[in-house]
This record gives C-alpha cells, structure tokens and sequence, in this order.
C-alpha cells in the first residue's frame, strides 16, 4: 500500500481560532460563566458564517421615500420594515414601518441626505442577585436585547465612515474581507432632495439605491448558459414521455 509522508514545515503550523466552546461533566459546578460562554458560542459562530457568507447589507425591505410636508418646510422620510447585515454578521431588524421627521429649522436643506440603520442593543430584565433578604441586594440585567437605530447624515461624495455601501458598483468582498471602517451601520438609501427659492422650500426627494449593498440579489445569481440549455433538455424530454406512453 503506498503511503504519502508528509513534507516538514519551518515554523508553526497549528494554532487557535476565535471561537471556544464549553464542555459539561458529571458533578462539575457550573458557574455564570460557563453558561454565558455555550451562548457566545453559538452567537460568535453565527456571526461569523453570516459576515463571512453574505458580508453586510440589504437583506429585505428597508425601502426609503422622502415627502416634502409643511408647504416644504420640513422633510418626511418613510422606511418599511425590513432586515439587514452588518459588517460583524448582526441582524438590523426593523419589525414595522416608520415615519421619521427631518426639520432643517433656520438651516438650508442639504443637496442630498443618506439615510442609513444601524444595530444596537441593550442591556434590560433586571433582577436582584441577593441569596436572602438579609444580603445586600445588588440589580443585574439579565437580557441583552437587540434593536436598531436609523440616523440621517448630510449628502457628500460617499456616505460616512463606518457605513456599509456598494462602492461605484465594483465587486466588493464584504465577506472575510470585511471590517476596518466598516461598523454596525449600513446604508439604505439616498435622497436627492430638489429645492426651490434659494435651498429654504423643498419640492421632491427621490430615492436612490445604488450604493446600497443588497445581500439577496447576490446570492440569487442567474444560470450559466449551459445550465439553462441542460435545464431545458430536461424539460423537453420529460414532455416527449407521456406522448410516448399514451401512443404504446
């Protein structure tokens, strides 16, 4: 039987990831710990297959309109409820539709805004650690629950650090490539406002989308074109069968 020896390497070859699970036994004494670490387990993981396959971005929803209201004094902005990616793999839910208010007061609207959502999340469910009433009681959050936050900046030439967005429609690698400026924010759209009597009365703000990074079109590629011919040679046969058997 032959048998392949493996070549020898200068340095180090073997070394540790990021993620560390725990392990339980028989009469072990479990601590806070060792509870928190089997949930940042499965977190970390998650967050890790999901940057990494799908990068940040645009899962569904999220779709922006901007409307003038108070005679264009002041700019509506309406977002559906949708689902994103950060660049760490955390998920930006929006569960309903909001309408936000932006008032520029004694300011010239600007020539354009990007609207962008972020993660958040929050520490909540309090609860005393105390073993008795005669200890000292000491309150502790016992959730972390997750949120988001939707912050508009003033239009430049792209949107602001930390924000994830398509850049020039390139082919980006949001994925293990990810990170550096890239933050818990992503861009969901622009809106290119149209002012009139000297910037101080709006009139429209379409939207525009072609910096937003969309996960899903990204996964749903088309078929190459062979795919498609042996597709349909599958289709025509499976067709001719039946003729084929009422004809016997």
């Amino acid at each position: 039987m032959n048998s392949v020896k493996e070549l020898l390497l200068a340095g180090p070859s073997t070394g540790l990831s990021g993620l560390a699970r725990p392990t339980y036994s028989p009469g072990q004494l479990l601590e806070d710990e060792d509870l928190t670490a089997a949930v940042d387990y499965t977190r970390n993981l998650t967050r890790l297959l999901f940057r990494s396959l799908f990068g940040c971005g645009v899962i569904c929803g999220l779709k922006v309109e901007g409307k003038p209201i108070c005679k264009g004094q002041k700019l509506s902005v309406q977002i559906k409820r949708g689902l994103g990616l950060d660049c760490g793999g955390n998920p930006i839910e929006v569960p309903r539709d909001l309408t936000l208010e932006f008032d520029p007061g004694c300011d010239p609207f600007p020539k354009s805004i990007w609207v962008v959502a972020c993660h958040t999340c929050q520490p909540c469910r309090s609860r005393e650690t105390a073993c008795s009433h005669d200890d000292d009681a000491t309150c502790v959050k016992t959730r972390l629950q997750d949120g988001y936050k939707i912050k508009l900046y003033p239009g430049s030439a792209v949107p602001p650090p930390g924000v994830c967005y398509c850049g020039g429609g390139e082919v980006d690698d949001c994925g293990c490539g990810c990170g550096g400026d890239c933050g818990e924010c992503i861009l969901i759209a622009r809106l290119d406002l149209i002012l009139v009597d000297g910037a101080s009365q709006l009139k429209d703000a379409p939207t525009d989308v072609s910096m937003v990074r969309q996960i899903r079109p990204a996964m749903a590629q088309p078929c190459p074109p062979q795919k498609k011919q042996d597709a349909a040679a599958v289709d025509a046969a499976q067709a001719v069968a039946p003729e084929r058997t009422t004809a016997a």
